[in-house]
């Protein structure tokens, strides 16, 4: 947990790997409850890159990359804790989606509050419901 916190007040993207069932997301939850700040759960196996890199949509002055409600939760909280997990259950697609978001907390064309603080959760792809390797662009960001 000290590690998880020097990362989170770094701004460095922890990634927190093991079995199933081992209290990734417990964890994760807790640490953003002893914080008094949201903590924002978004499964990777679930979503679309379009859940990540934004969804086009045309405005009255071009296209912008609407963010889905998830990331302005966090904004209009003022940041917490953003827990991507089942990221080896996450296809190639969606996990090059997530580059941005680990790296820089951009999703789509919002920014996600400074001091946001990005954990990530797998299981060993051997032991993933159809799992993946992790892709090494994404690897790199923890």
């Amino acid at each position: 947990m000290t590690v998880l916190d020097a990362n989170g007040r770094a701004g460095v993207p922890s990634l927190l790997i093991s079995g199933p069932g081992m209290g990734k997301s417990s964890l994760v939850r807790g640490l953003a409850a002893a914080d008094g700040v949201l903590c924002k759960t978004v499964l990777g196996s679930l979503r679309e890159p379009s859940d990540f890199a934004g969804l086009p949509v045309v405005r009255e002055h071009g296209v912008a990359l609407e963010a889905p409600a998830w990331a302005k939760e966090l904004v209009a909280g003022g940041g917490g804790y953003l827990f991507l997990d089942e990221l080896t259950t996450s296809p190639p697609a969606v996990q090059a989606a997530m580059l941005a978001v680990a790296l820089d907390l951009t999703v789509g064309d919002v920014q996600l509050p400074k001091g946001t603080r990005v954990i990530a959760g797998a299981n060993p792809p051997d032991c993933a419901a159809g799992g993946y390797e992790l892709e090494a662009p994404l690897a790199n960001r923890f």
